[in-house]
């Protein structure tokens, strides 16, 4: 194999390694939609609108609460523990149960609130990286709940 020819080859391979690592984040990205039609739309409906006295809607909250100071860990905990009880969101109750979503790994809860956060609101920056260091602090719904009481007295959520 001539010096030219390896050349090509080694540079065909690089180009080969960045266009799948390219896919790869793509996929990632992707994998928060389906995710989000897989583990949401039951409850919260197509398009994160949610189901009146059930379920609050997302679409728009989700996005707005991760921007708040504690809000994107609300979030985080929200979905790695789960939260049960009456809650009140944008000038409604209800009455719904969010299950803990502990069984996905880091990085597919991560891509789920990226893409949750970001109906109709600029989507959060929610890393893997965060999720390990809230999986590792582990807390009880209740302890959720009284974040989330925490969130509402500071004016925090929708």
């Amino acid at each position: 194999m001539t010096n030219t020819m390896m050349f090509r080859h080694v540079g065909l391979v690089g180009l080969l390694g960045i266009s799948l690592l390219a896919g790869e984040v793509a996929r990632a990205e992707e994998d928060g939609g389906a995710l989000f039609v897989s583990r949401c739309v039951a409850c919260h409906q197509n398009g994160g609108v949610g189901m009146p006295g059930e379920f609050p809607p997302l679409a728009g909250r989700l996005g707005f609460i991760a921007q708040r100071d504690g809000g994107r860990d609300y979030l985080i905990d929200v979905l790695l523990f789960g939260l049960r009880g009456k809650i009140h969101a944008q000038g409604n109750d209800y009455a719904g149960y969010m299950p803990s979503f502990n069984k996905l790994n880091d990085e597919q809860i991560a891509a789920l609130l990226r893409y949750a956060t970001g109906i109709k609101a600029p989507a959060a920056d929610i890393q893997a990286s965060q999720l390990a260091a809230a999986r590792a602090k582990a807390k009880s719904v209740q302890d959720v709940a009284a974040e989330r009481a925490a969130l509402e007295k500071t004016g925090k959520l929708p």
